[in-house]
């Protein structure tokens, strides 16, 4: 098994605790940039097709940090991003466990702190939106672009 294989199991394994929600992982891809790294992302979608959870992880480089970032998605076109979803519930202080620090030592596991960060998230806060019809429109943080 080579790192890359390593590294991809390592993401889909994180994140199997999705299964519990009524979620399955239907897609598996890397993303390509020529501005940040190669990225991986996993798309987990409920059955049926009424939610889709992305799971997107960047490596980092000497500019980025690691980091995790996940969106939920209905199927009428409606998503939202965790860490704006976090904002509007006075909870984003939890949004720093889906980025490595600058400084994180060599093997720092981002993508554990974030998966067990996002299975509290999911039993906690998101449960009701994504075992069920519930939705919560997110304003999206444009941080000042707009």
């Amino acid at each position: 098994m080579s790192a890359q294989d390593h590294g991809d199991r390592v993401l889909v394994d994180a994140f199997s605790f999705l299964y519990r929600f009524g979620f399955a992982l239907t897609q598996d891809e890397g993303v390509t940039s020529k501005l940040l790294a190669d990225r991986r992302k996993l798309t987990f979608s409920a059955k049926g097709g009424f939610r889709k959870i992305d799971v997107l992880y960047n490596p980092g480089s000497a500019r980025f940090p690691q980091s995790v970032t996940i969106s939920i998605a209905d199927n009428r076109e409606r998503s939202f991003l965790l860490r704006d979803f976090l904002k509007a519930r006075g909870k984003e202080y939890l949004a720093a466990d889906f980025v490595a620090p600058l400084d994180a030592p060599a093997g720092f596991d981002i993508i554990g702190a974030a998966a067990k960060a996002f299975e509290k998230i999911c039993e906690i806060d998101l449960n009701p939106i994504l075992t069920g019809p519930a939705w919560e429109d997110v304003p999206f943080d444009w941080k000042g672009y707009r």
